[in-house]
C-alpha cells in the first residue's frame, strides 16, 4: 500500500493547520553575517519548525554498497504534528518574504545586458526559472539572453566567459554549480561583473549572491513529514548526486537535512547511496533497476532524487517493476510536470513549493544593487510543501502567496 499523503494523519494535518499555525510559526528572524558584495553571507529566516535540520555527511561512491542507519533518539508524533502543520500551511509567517526585501530604491539604468545562463533548457524547471527571472529583468529595464547550459560544466563554463567577454552589466545563474565553472566565475569577479546564482547555495569568497530556497530548511521539512504521515514507519531511501554535477551542493544539502530529520525517529530507516543524474534522465535505466532489485519489496517506502525529474522518472521505473509499494519524492523545487504527477497521485507524493516569483525579483534586485556598487546578502528561504491534498493552491509547483512581489520589486526600481 502506497503512502502518499498521510492518510488519517494528513486529514488532522489539514483540520488542525490553521488553528496551530499561528502558535507554530511565530515571525521569523535572519541571522546575519558580515554583508560583501563579492561574497555574500547568508540572510535566513529561522524557521520555528527547523529543529533537527541539520544536515548529515552522506555516503560517497555510487557503487559502494548502500548504508543503513536507524541512529537516532526516536521523536514521538505529538512534536511532528505541529511542525508538519506549520510546514504545510502558507500562511504560516515564515513563509511571509516581505521582511526581507530591501527598502531603499534603487536606479537601474535601461538596456543593460545581463546574460541568464541555465543548467539545460532540455528541463521543463530550468525553462520556467530562465523565464521567470528574464521577466523580472525585463521589467526592471535590462535587456535579458537566456544561454542554454545543455547539462554540460564546460559549455556552463564557456556561456558565462562569453558573457564576461562581451560585458554585460551582470550574470545570473540558474542550476549551475559555481565550484563546477571556477575560472569564468573567477573572471566576472575581476571584471567587476555580479553573479547571482538563482536557487544557487553554498557559495564561499567566489563573487556570487545565493538567492533562493534554503536547501537544509526545507529538507528537513520533507524528513518531518515522510516521519508522520507514515506513522513513523518509513522506510527511506535518500540519494545524493556525484560532486561537481548541476545543482549538486544544493541538493545534497536538501537531502543531507532531509536523512538527518527522518533518523530523528528510532523506528525510521534511511539508506544512502550515490546516483548520477543521468541515472534518472530515462524510465528503467540499469543503474536504478538494479538498486531496486537489491531492495525488494517491504524495504522501502520512499525514493527520494533530489530533483524534480528524478522524482518522475524513478516513479515511473517503480510502476513498470511492479514496485507500487513506492513513493517518490521531489527535489527541493517543483516543475509543474512533477507537480502533475502529485496531483495524480501516480508515485511522487511530496515536494517543497518554490517561490519563484519572489526568487525571480530578488535575484534581479541583487543583481541591481550589486551593479551600482552596493552591498548585498544571500537570501535563502523557506517554502511550505506541496502534497495531492494541497496541489491546487500551487499552480505550477508555485508559491506565490498573498503577497504581489512583482509589484513591489518594481516600486524599488521606479525611476
Amino acid at each position: 500500500m502506497r503512502v502518499h499523503s498521510g492518510k488519517a494523519h494528513a486529514s488532522l494535518i489539514l483540520a488542525t493547520t490553521l488553528a496551530i499555525s499561528a502558535c507554530a510559526s511565530s515571525p521569523s528572524t535572519t541571522s546575519s553575517e558580515a554583508p560583501t558584495s563579492a561574497a555574500a553571507t547568508s540572510t535566513t529566516p529561522a524557521s520555528p519548525s527547523s529543529s533537527g535540520a541539520a544536515a548529515t555527511t552522506a555516503t560517497s561512491g555510487g557503487t559502494q554498497p548502500a548504508s543503513h542507519s536507524t541512529q537516532a533518539p526516536p521523536v514521538g508524533l505529538d512534536a511532528y504534528a505541529p511542525q508538519v502543520a506549520a510546514d504545510l500551511d502558507p500562511t504560516a509567517a515564515v513563509f511571509d518574504y516581505t521582511k526581507l526585501m530591501p527598502t531603499d530604491p534603487v536606479d537601474i539604468a535601461s538596456g543593460q545586458k545581463v546574460a541568464i545562463v541555465v543548467s539545460s533548457l532540455a528541463s521543463a524547471q530550468a525553462v520556467q526559472f530562465s523565464n521567470a527571472v528574464k521577466s523580472a529583468a525585463e521589467a526592471g529595464g535590462f535587456k535579458a539572453t537566456v544561454y542554454d547550459g545543455k547539462y554540460s560544466p564546460q559549455e556552463q563554463a564557456a556561456l558565462i566567459q562569453r558573457a564576461v567577454d562581451d560585458d554585460v552589466a551582470g550574470i545570473v545563474l540558474a542550476g549551475v554549480t559555481p565550484s563546477t565553472v571556477p575560472s569564468p566565475i573567477a573572471a566576472a569577479s575581476d571584471a567587476h561583473i555580479p553573479v547571482v546564482n538563482m536557487f544557487g547555495y553554498g557559495d564561499e569568497a567566489n563573487g556570487v549572491t545565493d538567492v533562493g530556497t534554503d536547501p537544509k530548511l526545507v529538507g528537513a521539512s520533507v524528513g518531518r513529514w515522510l516521519v508522520f504521515v507514515t506513522d513513523q514507519k518509513v522506510k527511506a531511501a535518500i540519494f545524493q548526486l556525484p560532486p561537481g554535477g548541476a545543482a549538486s551542493v544544493a541538493i545534497n544539502a536538501y537531502q543531507d537535512a532531509m536523512a538527518a530529520a527522518v533518523r530523528l525517529c528510532g523506528a525510521c530507516s534511511v539508506v544512502r547511496d550515490t546516483f548520477q543524474v543521468s541515472d534518472a534522465l530515462d524510465v528503467g535505466t540499469p543503474r536504478y533497476a538494479a538498486f531496486l532489485n537489491a531492495h525488494p519489496a517491504g524495504s522501502l517506502t520512499h525514493v527520494a532524487s533530489g530533483f524534480d525529474s528524478g522524482m518522475i522518472s524513478y516513479a515511473k521505473t517503480d510502476q513498470a517493476l511492479g514496485r507500487t509499494e513506492i513513493s517518490t519524492i521531489g527535489g527541493f523545487a517543483a516543475s509543474a510536470a512533477g507537480l502533475a504527477e502529485i496531483k495524480a497521485k501516480s508515485g511522487p507524493a511530496v515536494v517543497p513549493a518554490v517561490p519563484l516569483v519572489f526568487v525571480a525579483y530578488a535575484a534581479i534586485d541583487a543583481l541591481a544593487r550589486r551593479i551600482k556598487g552596493i552591498e548585498v546578502k544571500n537570501i535563502l528561504v523557506d517554502a511550505p510543501l506541496i502534497t495531492a491534498d494541497t496541489a491546487d493552491h500551487y499552480p505550477d509547483g508555485v508559491f506565490t502567496a498573498n503577497v504581489d512581489y512583482a509589484q513591489r520589486f518594481t516600486e524599488l526600481w521606479k525611476k
